[in-house]
């Protein structure tokens, strides 16, 4: 049997079903967002409760207390996202805010650090610092329901960008014999 014509038939199967979630997800954005949300809630708690599992059914543990610490954050965490996944898409995009604000002043920062001696190279950084700033005062100002909004749109973006580029990688030819 030729391996590569197994291979492309499941990649073009996994392709076209990410491109349909992804659809899927750009026309529902706000289901998609707390979907999303509800599972990264779930796979905390997951996690969580392993580690204290781990922590405390293991004989000796290098850093017990921290991976306790650890465990609990975890639990904690994915009980708020599940508890109100609404209040935790709107927690998750404050974070990316957050981020992009931090991200934007460093940026800022070597930008000025930079424009003396990289010729005009140094304008690349402010814009970049520039786009950050805004993106994080925009992300800072959506409502809870546009922030699980804004998440749905970003996983369909990935899923549909992923969908595409299986089904390139899949026609592509291959280059080595």
């Amino acid at each position: 049997m030729n391996m590569r014509k197994g291979l492309s038939l499941w990649l073009t199967i996994e392709a076209v079903a990410l491109l349909v979630l992804g659809l899927l997800a750009l026309v529902v954005p706000e289901f998609a967002g707390l979907t999303a949300t509800i599972i990264f809630g779930w796979i905390l708690l997951v996690s969580g409760g392993v580690g204290l599992a781990s922590a405390f059914g293991a004989a000796s543990h290098a850093h017990k207390g921290l991976s306790i610490a650890s465990s609990v954050v975890a639990l904690a965490c994915g009980a708020l996202l599940l508890i109100d996944p609404a209040a935790g898409a709107a927690g998750l995009t404050l974070l990316l805010a957050v981020y992009l604000l931090l991200d934007g002043v460093t940026l800022l920062g070597m930008a000025i650090h930079h424009r003396a001696g990289s010729g005009a190279r140094w304008v690349w950084l402010l814009l970049a610092g520039m786009l950050d700033l805004v993106l994080a005062f925009i992300l800072a100002a959506l409502t809870p329901h546009a922030s699980a909004g804004l998440l749905g749109i970003i996983v369909a973006a990935d899923l549909i960008f992923a969908g595409i580029a299986l089904l390139l990688f899949n026609r592509a030819p291959d280059l080595v014999p």
